[in-house]
């Protein structure tokens, strides 16, 4: 009985070390994959607001930077959302949506650029309250990406007497 516990231990014990084993190469490639495509990374480091020369005349635009390994191509989109919230948690109504095109030069590896500037003079449903502004850079996936999952970032802005407070 003892023989046996000790049998089906060994063979348990062998199956596993064959299985890691072979899964050595199967690793290696997929790393190899991710490492030999050189692509660029774009993600949205900021928003910022400015206030142009007449009060109603604020605009908003992102920091977009690649955190890639190849530069991004003359062309780059930002969505703009914005969402009005209640309690700045509950969204309550769209306000705003619009696509960007940007022409700018190539954003090599490391490099960023304020882009997607929107005035919101041009908006007029803006009512006191909480607004969250999510830019999207790439929204279509135009530009190939080694992570298209960090594209997106939000901020919110108040509304408070007629002025946009961060």
């Amino acid at each position: 009985m003892r023989r046996v516990k000790y049998k089906i231990l060994f063979i348990n014990m062998s199956m596993i070390i064959i299985l890691l084993l072979s899964s050595i190469p199967l690793i290696s490639a997929i790393s190899e994959d991710k490492q030999s495509k050189s692509l660029p990374d774009l993600i949205v480091d900021d928003i910022k607001m400015d206030v142009g020369s007449m009060p109603q005349d604020i605009f908003f635009v992102a920091k977009v930077r690649n955190i890639g390994d190849s530069p991004s191509g003359s062309w780059i989109d930002t969505r703009i959302r914005i969402t009005w919230m209640f309690l700045g948690i509950i969204p309550i109504k769209q306000v705003y949506a619009r696509l960007i095109p940007n022409v700018i030069g190539n954003l090599n590896p490391g490099e960023s650029q304020w882009i997607g500037r929107l005035q919101i003079g041009m908006i007029s449903s803006i009512q006191y309250g909480s607004y969250s502004f999510e830019y999207t850079v790439n929204p279509d996936q135009a530009i190939e990406e080694y992570d298209y999952l960090n594209n997106d970032y939000s901020e919110i802005f108040y509304v408070i007497f007629g002025y946009w407070l961060r």
